[in-house]
This record gives C-alpha cells, structure tokens and sequence, in this order.
C-alpha cells in the first residue's frame, strides 16, 4: 500500500563564511552522518519464517549489486505481505530505515532526509526507542546542508519528544538505543540553527541545557570551553572599558 506525503521547503539560510566552515567541521567531526546511518544494519530483525527470510535474502543480493529500484521494490513487496510487521516491538522503523538507505541517495541529498523526514512524520509518536535515531538524523542531514530552518524544526521535535520520554529509559536502554547521543545532538544542532537564524536566546537556552545535562560529552565539553572564553572576553571587555574611562577622567582633570 503506498502513502502519499507532503513535505513544506525552506528556503536555504546563508551564513558568514567562517561561520560556516567553524561549525560544518564541528558537526562532521563529532557526529559523521554516515556511521549513524551504517549502525542500522546491526539491529537485528529475526525472519519469522522462510518466505520472510526470503525477502530479506532477495534485498540483501539487490543492495550488493547496486540494484537500488529493486532493493526499494521488494522492501514494499514485504511491507505489502506483513502489514502488520514491527507494530508489536517497533522493528517497522529500522526497516524503514533500511528501506530509505536502499534508495541508494546520495546521503546530503535532499531525497535522501525527505525519506527520514516520512518515517518520523508517521511514527513520531511510536513509543519505541529506534524512532531517536531518526529524528537525529534528519537534524543532522538538514544542519551540515545548511537548511536551518528545517533543522530548528526537527531539533524541536526531536527534543519535545526527549522530554517527555527521557526519564522512561533506563541507562542501559539509553546507551543501547543511542537515546543520550540523540538527546546531545538534538540540543548541539538547535543551539547553530537558532546562532544562524539570529534567535541567540533560544541558542543559550540550548548550549547551557546541553552543558548541565551532558558536562562530560564531547559537546559538552565544547560548550563549556566556549562559555569559559565568553567569560574571559566579558573580564578583558569591562577592563578595557574601565581603562578608557579613567583616562578620560584623568585627561578632563
């Protein structure tokens, strides 16, 4: 059965150059989109039976073989002979996920988020943990592309989610599921959308939230250099200030 979606674009937000380059390596260095996307081929998804097996067996040979029209098309073969396949322990979402790899997109194209863009407009609500994985990617693809407002929008989402779920997971369930990692990245890529798009309160709320909840991670540790400099700059900043001024008291005495 196939859905139709509707997606609304943003236009592109251009930013100083240095900017650019400051942040992009940042982001790459911390978070490489594809080994995020590499790690759904670990998850298990154990054939219920051999005709399933068959499947799973036919698109593994399509992908092999740089087939990616027939990859996609057994994928929606399958989905259209088990309906009902992952509803019961959230499997539907890393298979869909394989699914959008299939495609064999180029990873920062446009294509390529859109078809994460569908699986989380359609199962944003899914109680089940591999749904973060998805929200963190479309953040990611949609920051290092520079399309920010489309990153503030999943980044919201994204957290919203985080917020209400996140005390739900135990601590191995949010290593295993990547769950603190998202949570990190949700709050890193809102904080350089909202810094691009001028809303510098809402990129405060973000670098200090990320910074008491995940100190000890890598953006963490980012943030927290860059509010140490800020510091310093603010000291060096009142003490210039104040040696202008006494010098133009002492010239006006």
């Amino acid at each position: 059965m196939t859905q139709s979606y509707k997606f609304i674009y943003h236009p592109v937000i251009n930013l100083p150059a240095r900017f650019i380059c400051s942040v992009i390596a940042s982001l790459l260095i911390l978070f490489p989109v594809a080994a995020q996307e590499e790690s759904v081929t670990s998850i298990a998804m154990e054939p219920a039976d051999g005709r399933m097996d068959m499947f799973f067996q036919k698109i593994d040979v399509y992908r092999k073989a740089g087939d990616h029209e027939n990859a996609v098309k057994t994928y929606d073969e399958f989905l259209e002979a088990y309906p009902d396949y992952g509803k019961e322990n959230g499997w539907i979402i890393p298979l869909l996920q394989q699914r959008a790899l299939a495609h064999g997109y180029n990873q920062d194209s446009a294509e390529h988020r859109q078809l994460y863009e569908e699986i989380w407009n359609f199962h944003s609500e899914s109680p089940y943990p591999y749904i973060f994985n998805i929200g963190r990617t479309i953040v990611s693809l949609a920051q290092v592309s520079y399309e920010n407002e489309i990153a503030l929008q999943y980044a919201h989402a994204l957290l919203g989610k985080l917020e209400r779920e996140y005390d739900e997971y135990s601590k191995e369930e949010k290593s295993k599921f990547g769950i603190d990692t998202a949570y990190q990245e949700g709050l890193f890529y809102s904080y350089y959308a909202n810094k691009a798009l001028g809303f510098e309160d809402e990129a405060a709320d973000a670098r200090q939230k990320l910074v008491s909840l995940f100190p000890n991670s890598p953006t963490g540790e980012i943030f927290l250099t860059d509010l140490r400099e800020e510091e310093l700059q603010d000291v060096a900043d009142l003490l210039v200030t104040e040696s202008l001024s006494r010098n133009t008291t002492d010239r006006n005495d």
